[in-house]
């Protein structure tokens, strides 16, 4: 047998191999914010489309696609404006991140926000690294650590950009109003895991820490805005726990006033990382579903983004009013 010939019987030996042990990228459509079950690209369990205002239930799976591009050992830099946030040795780093935000705030002090450090995290990205990691600090039962998320029905456009943009016209709204704002990630190729993201937001001391998401789901119709919060499987913290809520009740009602869209509700969660690592207020919003045609439209308008964004800073601002400890609070 002639080496080329022996060589291509190998390469297709190989390729069936790969096929059944790899998950299909293409298979089913629903979505969970991290990925974290299942596989990374996400198998899918449609959720019902009906949601009572607050619900104690897991929500989709996510949604499967392929990503650009797949690392299996970690990346060692991260040329964002929030600089180097995690140690060598896995540990954070608060004087980096802090050093890498704006340190001038002359003129901030008589606005609302004066003072105040919000964490603002685009979900997802274009790059992953396969890894899990344990659901919470201590735990047996592991997630995964990076997922690429959902995809427009409708543009082609993925998650990851639309979380970005709309965190970038946050950041710019919540800076004029005073604020100290870290994004967890600059571009759409840094890879940032979730336990990452809330180290990040741990080591700022955030205020608040704002997860930025878009939904999905294997039914077209499916549509409208939900709100997820930390529950209390992981965590003892019982004040972070009450303005976790506190903070997601107000950023739901804003944005649901904001752009009109469908209120389906608050939805407490026990399996993601990115809460049950999280010592600081916390949320995550789904601001619509890319796998209906119509929202999918809405997500990628620069229009709807700009309401999406009002709502966001008027919930932000009721949650510090509310907890005493906004400016304009007494």
């Amino acid at each position: 047998m002639g080496l080329k010939k022996a060589g291509a019987i190998l390469f297709l030996v190989f390729m069936m191999m790969l096929g059944s042990v790899l998950p299909n990228p293409l298979a089913g459509s629903g979505k969970d914010p991290e990925g974290e079950t299942g596989s990374p690209y996400g198998l899918a369990t449609p959720e019902a489309i009906p949601t009572p205002l607050r619900v104690k239930a897991a929500k989709d799976s996510p949604v499967p696609n392929e990503p650009r591009e797949t690392r299996t050992t970690p990346v060692d830099e991260h040329t964002v404006d929030r600089g180097e946030a995690l140690k060598d040795d896995g540990s954070t780093d608060t004087g980096k991140i802090l050093a890498a935000e704006k340190a001038d705030d002359k003129g901030k002090t008589d606005k609302p926000l004066s003072g105040k450090v919000i964490c603002v995290d685009p979900g997802h990205q274009s790059v992953m690294i396969i890894k899990k990691v344990p659901v919470a600090p201590g735990e047996s039962r592991t997630v995964w650590d990076y997922s690429i998320g959902t995809r427009g029905v409708e543009t082609g456009v993925y998650e990851y950009a639309v979380a970005l943009r709309v965190s970038k016209k946050l950041r710019t709204a919540l800076e004029e109003l005073g604020a100290r704002v870290i994004l967890t990630r600059e571009r759409d190729d840094e890879p940032v895991g979730n336990i990452e993201r809330a180290e990040i937001a741990n080591a700022a001391k955030a205020d608040a820490f704002i997860r930025i998401h878009c939904d999905g789901s294997d039914i077209p119709e499916a549509r409208g805005i939900s709100v997820l919060y930390p529950g209390s499987r992981y965590i003892d913290d019982n004040d972070m726990l009450e303005k976790s809520l506190t903070l997601s009740e107000f950023l739901l009602e804003e944005v649901v006033k904001a752009t009109g869209a469908k209120n389906r509700g608050l939805y407490e969660r026990n399996d993601q990382a990115s809460f049950n690592y999280c010592k600081v207020p916390c949320t995550l919003i789904e601001m619509g579903f890319m796998t209906n045609p119509e929202e999918d439209r809405l997500l990628n308008s620069e229009s709807y983004q700009d309401k999406l964004v009002l709502g966001m800073v008027n919930g932000i601002l009721r949650y510090f009013n509310a907890t005493g400890t906004g400016n304009n609070s007494g």
